[in-house]
């Protein structure tokens, strides 16, 4: 789920920022996963679909500052 809250890496930069979890290596088994290269890439990917479908929504401008943005 999305979850908010002012974690340092987010607040103190001077762009728009999103903080991504994907596991955890204190889990065994999350380490595992992490160590696959398929997990890797359907993480990447998965995240590079959500940042272009949301540069869709939201082109340079019209989220936020209109510093920025655009589509890539």
């Amino acid at each position: 789920g999305v979850k908010q809250g002012p974690l340092a890496v987010i607040t103190n930069a001077l762009m728009p920022a999103v903080l991504v979890e994907v596991g955890f290596l204190t889990n065994r088994e999350e380490e595992i996963l992490l160590t696959e290269r398929t997990f890797q890439e359907n993480a990447a990917t998965a995240m590079a679909s959500a940042i272009r479908e949301f540069l869709r929504r939201y082109p340079g401008g019209e989220y936020g500052s209109d510093r920025g943005g655009g589509n890539p």
